[in-house]
């Protein structure tokens, strides 16, 4: 378990670098200062300045979730980006959806994500036409659109355990299963213990199971009737 947990923060690392973007690179300013940077950018200016300039329009303030599904859990936490992005969003919404028709899949979707942590109405269509390294999965969360309940259900049945899968693969889906999880979290509902319930059965699910129960857990302490009487 343990060899398999360290695995995991391994190609977790590996998916954050894959965007290409030194996320350290960004803190020279805050979010909000390269939001206006977006302003600057015109017809002269490269993808890989686009790209950039956007990305680090929002990262800096996801840097805390980067690191394991339970931090993405954090509810604190995602309270605390609402509360930073409030302020700008509707200089994000003049400002980033004409990056939606960038002829750069990357440009596109580095626009979407951003305006994910905006909280741009119309981000989720966006978001989900992406590759799924493309966009940081914390982003779905922020944005709060209900539907990424049944998107996160199917993609977490996408990565279920076969005995065709070889042990890395294995080690990637077990992870992959866990972030569904951590996002699922967020829209905690009645309607979704049977889902916890049946992945607690899940002989493969070991990894997840601390998260299901945290996840068991919130939905008992949001919707009380749901939680069994000690004695049954």
């Amino acid at each position: 378990m343990i060899i398999r947990y360290r695995i995991f923060i391994i190609s977790f690392a590996f998916l954050i670098l894959s965007t290409n973007i030194p996320a350290s690179d960004c803190i020279e300013k805050f979010p909000e200062e390269w939001l206006l940077e977006v302003e600057k950018l015109d017809e002269n200016s490269d993808n890989i300045e686009i790209m950039y300039t956007i990305y680090c329009s929002y990262n800096n303030y996801l840097r805390t979730f980067q690191f394991s599904p339970q931090n993405t859990m954090s509810i604190e936490m995602l309270d605390k980006i609402k509360k930073k992005s409030e302020p700008w969003r509707e200089k994000a919404f003049e400002l980033l959806p004409k990056y939606l028709d960038h002829p750069d899949e990357y440009v596109r979707c580095m626009a979407a994500a951003a305006l994910g942590f905006y909280r741009w109405p119309e981000s989720f269509d966006y978001m989900t036409k992406c590759p799924e390294e493309y966009v940081n999965i914390v982003l779905f969360a922020v944005l709060g659109d209900e539907r990424a309940v049944p998107y996160f259900l199917e993609r977490y049945n996408k990565y279920k355990i076969t005995s065709e899968l070889k042990e890395p693969d294995i080690m990637d889906y077990d992870f992959k299963r866990a972030q569904c999880i951590s996002i699922l979290y967020h829209f905690a509902s009645p309607e979704l213990l049977p889902f916890v319930e049946e992945a607690e059965k899940d002989p493969d699910n070991d990894f997840c199971l601390h998260l299901l129960e945290m996840f068991r857990e919130r939905i008992y302490k949001l919707y009380p009737e749901t939680k069994p009487l000690e004695n049954e």
